[in-house]
């Protein structure tokens, strides 16, 4: 206890001055003492825990708000700042730098202390801080991104930038994310170069005939095109890599915009590469004239819609694009091309206003869907073409193509929610005989939405699901609702339980239910006033314990709950009591899903301005999850969507006050 006693002298003079300058009274200098004892006493255990650093940290950062509040309350031209003015920041750097000294493997740690030591404007210690992380964990990208945008933005050292990417692409080479910010920070350099020749004015003949080739390299992107090409040889087919450049390339403002999404292009038709998926590839290309534009200088963040020439152009690109993909594949990869095209194709055209183009999209749509139909996603597109035509056949020969479809396919959740969704159309909600008809071809579909368990009909399922859910909605009475409900989820969940590879289809069906069970003002397929007036919040909580004692949901369903509980008021309570079953879902060490658990309730607090219970939150995820990957990867996370939002904060203030001087220069050309 002697180290204990020693801190707390060191602490006298800071207290001292803290009771001169009024700031806390002599009860409360009695309160902080205890309460600072308390915390170093649990800091010198034989065995230390990270959650008493963390909870240390949480109440002098607390206690600094509060020094902060009171001195600008009582400040004034003959308040000067003194020591009590810096002593608490000191203190919490020195408590993150002792934490991360006992606790050098927990990378979230680390990227606290250097997010603090930001805020608290202590720019060279952040570098340190970031460099000491790396030489613990030098296979961590989040660092090797962090430390390079200090160097590039706060010692404006391209070189040292570079050094440090290039060394955790040695060490980590399979990361699509250093790869991307690697290239990502050389565009960054060249645009900065090209303004400063612009601004200088480089254009000494002598200077050109020296350095001219170089020069004209370097804003060719001739760097760019290179770390390309080393990504590609890391990472040869992986799709990741090239929708990753293609969104950098498609977002970042550079005048080579054009030159290097071509290169990317180019790797994707090449016959030498091996992608993952040739079916994507071709997607990719097909859409390319849909999604890139050209680049202009006084551009905007949001992409302006294609109209006149260009929407023609680029929908002729997409045909054709297809038309070469359909001609080069053969099998599944052919199959599941020709279902992309049609949907694009009618989605395009369901987009389209210009009536010439609407035609030339509807001729080829009409030649690509002509039966007889391979896969059952044709059939679908097929029936959706029909009934989205301009000029749609009769009802009976839809009816007779669908029913068609679910004989020639009987067991696809695709063809059956096609034929529910025409059978619903052309049936009248008022008619007993026809509702309880629909009633048996939904007990015909349901086995077959629950013996579907394949990933990749997973979007099939979920329509089928929806039409159910939408048929239900359709019964005369909630109790009759609800009862059919019930039976159908417990008998997904027997299902469930004979098979392990059914879960994923019963915590499908149980998303779909939600609105249905517990209707809100926002519900996505049905008017909460169809069912019954808003639930309160203890009913709604009613419901979610419910359905946690008889329908085993998962992190799936939470994560829709706590979505679907954003749509009602004052819903705080129940949010925490999703967010609470939510999390203790997670058994497994690392389970996929945790971090996004926690992620979603951080920035619910944020939106909310709860910063207390942000850092409750992640105090407890970064201290109790058992599990350090986890903490760490929140931690990154949360750094992540922090500095975006510190971006979007700046972006705004640099357009008000160039509003503002807008506003100003008008009102001065008036005076004149």
């Amino acid at each position: 206890m002697e180290k204990v006693d020693y801190l707390l002298e060191q602490m006298l003079p800071e207290l001292n001055d803290l009771k001169d300058k009024k700031i806390f009274n002599q009860d409360e200098i009695r309160e902080i003492i205890k309460r600072r004892t308390a915390f170093e006493r649990a800091l010198v255990r034989r065995v230390g825990r990270k959650e008493d650093f963390l909870r240390y940290i949480e109440y002098e950062l607390n206690l600094e708000e509060l020094r902060k509040i009171r001195f600008n309350r009582q400040k004034n031209a003959h308040t000067k700042h003194s020591l009590s003015s810096f002593s608490l920041q000191r203190r919490i750097l020195s408590l993150f730098d002792r934490a991360t000294r006992k606790f050098k493997g927990d990378v979230g740690l680390w990227i606290q202390y250097s997010e603090v030591a930001k805020k608290q404007g202590a720019k060279k210690l952040v570098g340190k801080i970031l460099a000491s992380a790396l030489l613990q964990h030098p296979t961590s990208p989040t660092l090797y991104v962090l430390l390079s945008s200090y160097e590039l933005t706060e010692n404006l050292s391209p070189t040292a930038a570079r050094t440090l990417l290039q060394r955790g692409l040695r060490l980590v080479p399979n990361s699509v994310h250093l790869w991307t910010e690697y290239a990502k920070m050389e565009l960054v350099w060249v645009e900065r170069l090209r303004r400063r020749w612009d601004v200088l004015g480089v254009k000494d003949p002598e200077y050109e005939a020296d350095q001219a080739a170089g020069r004209k390299a370097i804003m060719e992107g001739a760097i760019v095109k290179v770390v390309w090409a080393n990504a590609l040889e890391a990472l040869p087919g992986k799709l990741e890599l090239f929708h990753s450049f293609l969104t950098l390339f498609r977002t970042f403002p550079t005048p080579l915009r054009s030159e290097l999404l071509g290169m990317v292009y180019t790797s994707l038709t090449d016959p030498k590469s091996e992608l993952e998926s040739k079916a994507e590839s071709w997607v990719v290309l097909a859409r390319r004239g849909l999604q890139d534009r050209e680049y202009k200088v006084d551009e905007s963040k949001e992409k302006e819609p294609l109209s006149g020439k260009d929407l023609i152009d680029a929908v002729k690109t997409m045909v054709d694009s297809f038309k070469q993909g359909v001609q080069a594949l053969d099998g599944q990869e052919k199959d599941k091309l020709l279902e992309v095209f049609a949907e694009d194709l009618r989605r395009q055209q369901a987009d389209v206003k210009d009536e010439g183009l609407s035609a030339y999209i509807q001729y080829h749509l009409s030649s690509l869907l002509k039966p007889p139909h391979t896969t059952p996603g044709i059939h679908a597109s097929h029936i959706r073409h029909l009934l989205a035509s301009p000029a749609p056949p009769p009802s009976a020969q839809i009816l007779t193509f669908a029913r068609k479809a679910t004989k020639v396919f009987p067991s696809s959740p695709a063809t059956w929610a096609s034929r529910l969704s025409v059978e619903i159309q052309f049936s009248s909600a008022d008619d007993e005989a026809e509702l309880s008809s629909l009633g048996d071809l939904v007990a015909q579909a349901i086995p077959v939405g629950l013996q579907s368990t394949s990933p990749a009909e997973a979007a099939d399922r979920t329509a089928l699901w929806s039409i159910i859910a939408h048929y239900f909605s359709l019964l005369p009475s909630p109790a009759e609702l609800h009862a059919q409900l019930h039976r159908l989820l417990s008998l997904s969940l027997r299902s469930s339980g004979t098979a392990s590879s059914s879960l994923p289809t019963h915590t499908e069906l149980l998303v779909l239910s939600l609105p249905l069970l517990h209707p809100s003002p926002a519900s996505f397929f049905i008017d909460s006033e169809d069912i019954g007036p808003a639930l309160s919040i203890k009913q709604r909580l009613d419901t979610y314990r419910t359905i946690k004692a008889k329908y085993l949901p998962t992190a799936p369903f939470y994560r829709a709950a706590f979505a679907h509980e954003r749509s009602f008021p004052s819903s705080r309570v129940v949010l925490e009591h999703i967010y609470d079953a939510w999390r203790a879902g997670f058994n497994a060490p690392g389970d996929e899903g945790e971090v996004d658990c926690h992620m979603t309730w951080l920035m619910y607090l944020w939106g909310e301005g709860e910063s207390k219970g942000v850092r409750e939150c992640l105090k407890r995820v970064m201290s109790g999850t058992g599990n350090s990957t986890v903490g760490t990867a929140v931690a990154e996370r949360w750094q992540s969507f922090l500095s975006e939002k510190e971006r979007e904060q700046a972006e705004q203030e640099e357009a008000s006050e160039a509003s503002e001087d807008e506003d100003e220069e008008s009102m001065e050309d008036l005076k004149v």
